[in-house]
């Protein structure tokens, strides 16, 4: 009976072992693999967008699509060749041969000789293409900033994550030490109650902290192009390159005004405007061309006829309803928008410069304040620490001193991300 009894416990154990290692091995199936985060660095990141940036890829097929059109400018040059033939049956007979069915077939050709709006036209699709090509660069110029800013968005956040961390755990180690504290009768309940708050606002914070880091990665893949679910760890970059800000402002501001795309791209814009106003104007002139035909006939009694035509024509539009000078007042009026905007853009380039050079001295006079507060708050954290354990500071200015030492460590980390990115936005300023 003892026997029975402890083989049947045997036999219990082992099935309740394989139903547990069978649940474990199907919830193990059902989880997705872990995604596996890409070591990503700033340059990488760049080329990444570069190819598969959506905004991109839509000025480049621009770009491809003005290619087209300046091709279809061209062919209005070239002669122009048409052939048809057809069948005909009549119900009656036809003279002079009396059969009731024909067929025949056409050969034509024309060559334009004077159209001043064809050359024109050739001129002003060259110009378009090169406008394409301007407003890619230009995006290509401005995406390497986007990615950038927000690379450096996502490093600055995990430097803030990083450094509430370390507070909420000085703040539990403080907290640990409060309550000892208040066991020993040393310090009044209300200076647990506040640490125990201060502790619950700085998790508030780190989850808040990460929720938005978790915003500026989805942002940062849109820009990319890529899925939202790639996963990547971004390398943290090195100092920015040293810019020496001896170099006079205003030779800055015209280095900007020869190398910036969106200016060359304005500038581009009236040579394609003023070869449009041609091509209207044009339209007041006339149009010579010189054709020739070729025909052929022939019939069920075998008759054959061929014939051949040629000549000049000339075609001067002499009344179109006042619709070519409205055309042409069009183009003047268009010609004059375009100078006030080349004005506007050379302006806001200026300020461009101005602010982004102003933004890198700051940025400069920051990082040097905040390596010096970093210093001073955490030599202050410890005073007030060894003073509170002999009662001498209060549990506020315990928590005070490990606020502004965050502050001060999120201060220097923002300096150090502004450096970098002021320096990228006055090469964003200049064209470079």
């Amino acid at each position: 009976m003892k026997k029975n009894t402890r083989l049947c416990q045997n036999m219990l154990i082992i099935f309740l072992l394989g139903w547990i290692f069978g649940l474990a091995a199907r919830q193990a199936l059902a989880q997705p693999p872990a995604t596996t985060a890409s070591l990503l660095t700033l340059d990488e990141a760049r080329q990444i967008a570069r190819a598969r940036n959506r905004d991109l890829k839509t000025l480049r097929l621009n770009l491809q699509l003005a290619r087209e059109k300046t091709q279809e400018a061209r062919s209005k040059a070239w002669p122009q060749i048409n052939s048809s033939a057809g069948y005909m049956a009549h119900n009656k007979p036809m003279l002079p041969h009396g059969d009731q069915e024909y067929a025949d077939t056409h050969l034509t050709l024309e060559q334009t000789l004077f159209h001043l709006g064809i050359w024109a036209g050739i001129r002003a699709a060259k110009q378009y293409q090169k406008l394409e090509e301007l407003a890619a660069e230009r995006y290509e110029e401005t995406l390497d900033f986007l990615v950038t800013e927000a690379y450096l968005q996502i490093l600055r956040e995990q430097k803030g994550i990083d450094v509430l961390k370390e507070l909420e755990k000085n703040t539990q180690d403080h907290l640990r030490d409060t309550q000892n504290f208040y066991a020993e009768g040393i310090v009044p309940k209300t200076d647990l109650l506040k640490t125990e708050l201060a502790l619950s606002q700085v998790q508030r914070d780190l989850l808040a902290a990460e929720n938005q880091q978790q915003k500026s990665w989805t942002i940062f893949k849109i820009l990319l192009g890529v899925d939202l679910d790639q996963a990547y760890q971004l390398q943290e970059v090195g100092a920015p390159p040293s810019i020496s800000l001896e170099q006079p402002l205003s030779e800055l501001q015209q280095k900007a005004l020869r190398r910036r795309a969106d200016l060359k791209k304005l500038i581009a814009e009236q040579a394609y405007l003023e070869n449009i106003l041609q091509a209207y104007q044009s339209r007041h002139y006339p149009v010579i061309s010189a054709f020739g035909s070729w025909d052929y006939t022939t019939n069920e009694s075998e008759y054959q006829d061929q014939s051949m035509t040629g000549g000049v024509r000339i075609t001067w539009p002499l009344f179109a309803g006042f619709g070519i000078s409205a055309q042409v007042a069009q183009g003047r009026s268009q010609l004059s928008l375009n100078q006030v905007r080349r004005m506007e853009l050379e302006a806001q380039i200026r300020k461009e410069v101005e602010s982004a050079w102003l933004d890198i001295q700051k940025a400069r006079q920051d990082l040097e304040t905040a390596q010096k507060e970093v210093a001073q708050a955490e030599e202050n954290l410890r005073i007030t620490t060894e003073l509170y354990k002999e009662s001498m500071a209060t549990n506020t200015d315990v928590l005070d001193a490990q606020t502004l030492l965050a502050q001060a460590r999120n201060h220097l980390n923002n300096a150090r991300y502004d450096q970098i990115l002021a320096v990228q936005r006055l090469s964003l300023a200049t064209g470079d």
